[in-house]
């Protein structure tokens, strides 16, 4: 995995626990207090939440199958990656 798909992974996950936590509250207040803006806040939190949970598993899906089609393949571009030219 490059460097630029590392940071795009971690980056998604973070967004992904403060879109979590955007939706519980948004949750709690809906249990509280259902008005507009607030069920249109939690909306768009589990909108979000969905979507930027589907770029960390599509990068996983990605990299595993490149690792099962040709595991050599795979270990060589680590390894060329890892060396300093």
């Amino acid at each position: 995995m490059g460097t630029k798909t590392v940071v795009v992974f971690w980056a998604s996950v973070l967004a992904s626990v403060f879109l979590l936590g955007g939706a519980v509250s948004a949750g709690e207040s809906v249990s509280r207090d259902p008005s507009i803006a607030t069920v249109v806040i939690l909306g768009i939190s589990v909108i979000g939440l969905a979507v930027a949970w589907t770029i960390p598993a599509r990068i996983m899906f990605v990299v595993g199958r490149e690792q099962r089609r040709d595991p050599d393949r795979a270990g060589r571009r680590r390894r060329r990656e890892a060396s300093p030219s």
